[in-house]
């Protein structure tokens, strides 16, 4: 199932500009999003939003709960 309609290719793959595009929307830096999500790579988040990397299943799936708000990043206080 697409997360945008207007935003998927090669079927259920979230595209970089949607990923992009939902951390935009949560207020987050990419820094930010690399702790939330658990991350260790520091490049990782760029490297997803150019498209040189795919996100794997658990992100994509954080990132679609993320996008229809049924997870928050209200808790986040501190920024980076």
């Amino acid at each position: 199932r697409c997360w945008r309609i207007d935003a998927c290719q090669d079927g259920n793959r979230m595209t970089p500009h949607t990923f992009k595009q939902i951390r935009q929307a949560a207020g987050m830096s990419q820094s930010q999003l690399m702790a939330w999500l658990g991350l260790k790579d520091k490049r990782i988040i760029g490297r997803y939003e150019q498209g040189e990397v795919v996100p794997s299943g658990p992100v994509s799936r954080l990132m679609t709960l993320l996008d229809r708000g049924i997870l928050s990043v209200d808790y986040w206080e501190d920024g980076e």
